[in-house]
């Protein structure tokens, strides 16, 4: 326990000397929603606008802001004091730095239970992997550069989001619902991430005790099943209702409900945030940008005018694309859903319906599950921001720590998404930090993956590893070998040139497209590790007959 505590006291006093930093528009954003919170009655909480930073999250996460406006009015009162222009003081700044610091530590309660729930397990590895994780989460390049200088709460959300899958994996399916509807309607985000619970709920507790068969049919030997999957239904459809009333319970007239959806959900803004997540419409936009262009040359489409095209003026709105066809958000979510499916479809099979699971699978398939749905939502959502990317790659390295195979790949595309979150610091001040802390995480993250959380472990089943091709391999080193010309050509080099001025956005649009090509190809490759076998494709209906023959096996061991 003692290192565990060193280790958090490390991290702590590490971000503790970055209080001063550079903070973005978020640290604004947020002592905002504080004094409106703390001023205003909660009928016009949603529909106050003096400051263009209005309150956009859903209803929670404005009573956690009113709570910490509580004792913020203590340390400066004029910190909850509703202002069209900003406001930062040095008690303001002390206090919103040491609020993100202080609450996230629920991230690391949340990895303790976790740890405690598999240690009791028959496979208590996770023991021994529990320290490289928290120094993993301490030290995470990631959310120190979003929480901790550029400023946002998502430690805090994490733990929510973490303590849900411990609860998952420790069977206690109605708390683990209670919390994930308290992260639901704490960060709307989340919903992306919301059919995973779903889906294993539905399966691990509601129908575990019906029986699937390959014929897929529903065998129900008595009324007692049904009975018992309505309860369990009941209870947890309760515990949802229960925490959603509580937190809407305020705004339930017809006026606020609608306001309240229109801030959370406000499809104007356009499917590409200022700064272009790196996913799949940040290259759909630069192949417009390019085809525009070279269209202004070569007259391929001579009645189309490419020269009003503009998608990189950094500004957030609704962009209609002229050579390639318009995408609308029924589109992103129909992608979205199609490309989750897969480990939707994974995490059914292997669930409690088909056969007995260990908390340690539990856990496995709850992250694989996850990972699908957050990767699959940050590609093909509707205006990602770069930041969710964390949603991706916290869950992806936790399994990887848990599961070696997906160790390569974890490091591959949390290089590229850490490096991607560098342009969120834009001052010369901060660069050097920010730039040797990327690396020190990256040759931390590198020791926890591929040495430390390897000490202690038995070897690995040789059946059970993914052989990476070599031509995949070599050609993942060359991208990340790749991040150092680039970052040297986007951030020393173009400033230079007199280009600088006409074009402003190409670093950006260059990091954000040079990182989002290996994250489209390495979704296709967690896909194929994740849902297909280490040597061939298996078909699902081979893995349920599988499932089933465990199943039948089990149930005459406990009859003899």
């Amino acid at each position: 326990m003692w290192r565990f505590l060193a280790i958090l006291l490390a991290a702590t006093t590490l971000k503790i000397l970055f209080i001063f930093s550079y903070h973005s528009t978020d640290f604004e954003v947020h002592r905002n929603w504080m004094a409106l919170t703390h001023t205003l009655p909660i009928s016009r909480w949603y529909f106050e606008s003096t400051s263009k930073w209005t309150l956009d999250y859903p209803p929670l996460f404005a009573w956690f802001e009113w709570m910490l406006s509580q004792i913020a009015v203590l340390f400066d009162p004029e910190m909850c004091v509703i202002s069209e222009s900003a406001y930062v003081s040095q008690n303001a700044v002390i206090f919103q730095r040491f609020s993100v610091i202080s609450t996230e530590f629920l991230l690391f309660f949340a990895l303790w239970r976790l740890c405690a729930v598999l240690s009791g397990s028959a496979n208590n590895v996770m023991k021994r992997r529990f320290l490289p994780t928290a120094m993993f989460l301490a030290f995470n390049f990631g959310l120190f550069v979003i929480d901790h200088i550029h400023f946002q709460y998502n430690g805090f959300l994490f733990g929510i989001l973490f303590l849900s899958g411990a609860f998952l994996v420790n069977e206690n399916y109605v708390m683990a619902a209670v919390c994930f509807t308290v992260l639901l309607n704490m960060k709307h985000i989340f919903i992306y991430v919301a059919p995973v619970y779903l889906v294993f709920i539905l399966f691990n507790y509601c129908l575990c005790e019906f029986e699937f068969i390959t014929t897929n049919r529903l065998l129900a030997p008595s009324h007692r099943p049904l009975l018992l999957f309505a309860t369990k239904l009941v209870k947890v459809g309760t515990a949802v209702l229960v925490v959603t009333f509580l937190s809407f319970g305020p705004f339930l007239s017809e006026s606020q409900l609608r306001q309240i959806f229109a801030r959370l959900f406000p499809f104007e803004r356009g499917l590409t945030h200022a700064y272009w997540a790196p996913n799949v419409w940040a290259v759909y936009n630069t192949l417009e940008k390019l085809l525009c262009s070279l269209n202004i040359f070569v007259q391929f489409w001579p009645q189309l005018n490419t020269t009003v095209a503009s998608m990189t003026g950094g500004l957030v709105g609704q962009i209609n694309h002229v050579v390639l066809p318009n995408i609308r958000p029924l589109h992103t979510v129909t992608l979205t859903l199609s490309f989750m499916l897969p480990s939707l479809i994974r995490c059914t099979v292997k669930s409690s319906a088909f056969g007995s699971l260990q908390a340690s699978t539990r856990y496995t398939e709850y992250l694989t599950a996850l990972i699908g749905a957050a990767w699959s939502s940050f590609l093909f959502g509707w205006h990602v921001h770069e930041k969710a990317v964390l949603m991706v790659l916290l869950p992806l390295n936790l399994l990887a720590i848990a599961v070696p195979k997906y160790s390569s790949l974890a490091f591959y595309v949390t290089t590229l998404g850490h490096f991607s979150l560098i342009p969120l610091i834009p001052t010369l001040a901060e660069t050097p930090a920010v730039v040797s802390t990327f690396l020190a995480f990256t040759s931390l993250h590198w020791l926890i993956l591929f040495r430390l959380h390897q000490t202690g472990t038995p070897p690995a089943n040789p059946k059970t590893m993914v052989k990476p091709n070599a031509f995949v391999a070599s050609l993942a080193r060359t991208h990340l070998l790749g991040l150092i010309p680039l970052y040297v050509c986007c951030f020393f080099i173009w400033p230079l040139t007199n280009l600088r001025e006409r074009l402003p956005f190409v670093p950006l649009l260059a990091t954000s497209v040079y990182t989002a090509l290996g994250l489209c190809f390495a979704f296709i490759y967690f896909l194929y590790m994740s849902t297909f076998s280490p040597w061939k494709p298996v078909p699902v209906a081979t893995a349920m007959e599988k499932s089933i023959s465990s199943r039948k096996k089990n149930k005459k061991l406990k009859t003899q």
